[in-house]
């Protein structure tokens, strides 16, 4: 029932830390939010396991559910789940029983409806415009984006060659995101879920797949000026120019 160890190899923080202390002010959290929540889901799992509850285990099993789908949310915009932060080890203040077991279910799902709320306004921006994973495509990043054949598609598609620094930013995203269908994104709608093999160093893409129409229109908006802060950063929605 459980998702992917997301703490596998991370060690675990001496001080124990409440899961009702999780950050709340910044789009930045969104990382500690899902490891923190993971780590409460196995240690609840640990204690259902030495002491069977099968009304309890359907709700972790649900919130287990829930759980993987944030993840597979958050990952399709900015690639695995990391953070600087040292993972925390969830303390249950108190004998492994129904009541608290309870109280931790309850705050695990308070936690992953906090991580939707975020989510939310994290996507904001990605209403306008280009977006691969959470690299804004757009006449700041874009030095080149042109229609042509290519023949590993068998079909047409868009190539897009980045300026330097978007190029780095692509570089980045793409070494977290190994493995991962990276969302694409044109004004609000999904166009393409590319898989991800590996870390792209070339300041190059290709976008495949969408109808003629879609291609034409994303060319338009990849040259056009950005409904976004620089290289697609969650926050806010601030017009730039080249």
């Amino acid at each position: 029932m459980a998702v992917a160890n997301l703490l596998l190899g991370l060690g675990m923080l001496s001080m124990a830390v409440p899961i009702e202390r999780l950050p709340q002010d910044s789009v930045q959290d969104l990382p500690t939010v899902l490891l923190t929540v993971e780590a409460s889901l196995e240690q609840m799992a640990d204690c259902l396991h030495r002491h069977p509850n099968k009304r309890l285990e359907d709700r972790l099993d649900e919130l287990y559910q829930r759980q993987a789908r944030a993840v597979g949310n958050f990952e399709e915009v900015w690639g695995h789940v990391e953070t600087n932060e040292p993972p925390v080890q969830i303390a249950f203040n108190g004998a492994c029983n129904t009541k608290r077991i309870e109280a931790q279910l309850a705050s695990a799902t308070a936690s992953l409806t906090l991580f939707y709320e975020k989510l939310r306004q994290a996507l904001k921006p990605r209403k306008q415009g280009l977006w691969v994973g959470n690299l804004h495509l757009c006449r700041t990043t874009v030095k080149e984006a042109e229609i042509l054949p290519n023949a590993a598609f068998g079909q047409d598609a868009l190539a897009i060659k980045l300026n330097p620094r978007a190029a780095e930013a692509w570089e980045a995203l793409t070494g977290r995101a190994a493995n991962v269908r990276l969302n694409i994104s044109l004004d609000g709608t999904s166009i393409a879920r590319p898989n991800v093999n590996e870390a792209n160093s070339t300041g190059q893409l290709w976008i495949a797949g969408p109808p003629s129409a879609t291609l034409v229109r994303a060319r338009e908006v990849a040259m056009d000026a950005c409904w976004a802060s620089i290289l697609g950063h969650p926050h806010g929605a601030v017009k730039t120019e080249s």
